[in-house]
């Protein structure tokens, strides 16, 4: 609301920028394209970072620790839709569609992007705007994240209407193995399928685990894939519960809008 500059740029605070011409190239691609909107790619491997955080970003990057159709960690030049990598706009994007919605705690750039896109404003990747983000330090911290997220996708999907499968199988996972672990106290039945699906689920995260260190050469996949991969699939169900729960509190007590669940 306060900048007058005809260009506004997206940048974290944990994150490392490897290259020495991004306002520049920026321009350059922002002129050449006609874009609106310029998106990047984020991978989570900056060159100072531990063990465990390359293999959360090892994990994070996998099939079974990211969401299907993001370009966060695309390497190529194109048009693409800006809802998971947006970060650089003209001014009168902000005019056009309006500002960041500060009821989010997390997804906020999720939430803005949606918008971009649903405006039908041009959007544009680039390998040369490339920002690389810090992972989490430890499980804690990469819990409190993921929950943050899941609750953030809840308040997206309540604002805008939108489920993806990735929300509801997250939600529906964690729900699930919540219930079928207190029935199976009392049912052997459910015991049996619960010890079952609690099987194959070890046995994929850990053959992932085996395969990423396989391809990157990297043991602490095999090490620590096994604890990150359940925090991170947990904490984003358990994020997106504590919205519903949160929402349907408010609608009990006759409010409406989204659910400000504070963590």
């Amino acid at each position: 609301k306060n900048t007058t500059a005809p260009y506004v740029l997206v940048l974290d605070g944990h994150i490392y920028i490897p290259s020495k011409t991004l306002l520049k190239d920026m321009l350059e691609i922002f002129e050449r394209t006609e874009s609106k909107c310029l998106c990047r790619p984020q991978p989570l491997q900056p060159p100072d970072i531990t063990e465990f955080e390359k293999s959360v970003a090892l994990c994070r990057g996998s099939f079974l620790g990211h969401k299907p159709g993001s370009e966060i960690y695309a390497d190529f030049e194109a048009q693409v839709d800006p809802t998971s990598s947006g970060a650089m706009y003209r001014r009168e994007v902000f005019d056009e569609i309006g500002y960041f919605d500060e009821r989010f705690d997390a997804c906020e750039d999720v939430d803005f992007n949606f918008r971009v896109n649903r405006a039908g404003l041009k959007s544009f990747l680039s390998p040369k705007l490339t920002v690389l983000y810090y992972p989490r330090s430890g499980l804690p911290g990469l819990w409190r994240q993921m929950v943050r997220y899941g609750l953030g996708r809840f308040r997206l999907s309540i604002k805008h209407r939108l489920l993806t499968p990735s929300q509801l199988i997250a939600g529906a996972g964690v729900l699930g193995f919540a219930l079928m672990l207190l029935l199976s106290l009392i049912s052997p039945p459910v015991l049996s399928l619960f010890r079952t699906l609690t099987g194959i689920y070890i046995l994929i995260v850990v053959f992932t685990s085996a395969y990423l260190t396989w391809r990157h050469r990297h043991l602490g996949c095999l090490l620590y894939g096994p604890l990150i991969f359940p925090t991170v699939h947990f904490g984003l169900g358990y994020g997106f519960l504590t919205g519903i729960f949160g929402h349907f509190i408010k609608k009990q007590e006759g409010s409406s809008g989204v659910a400000d669940v504070e963590l």
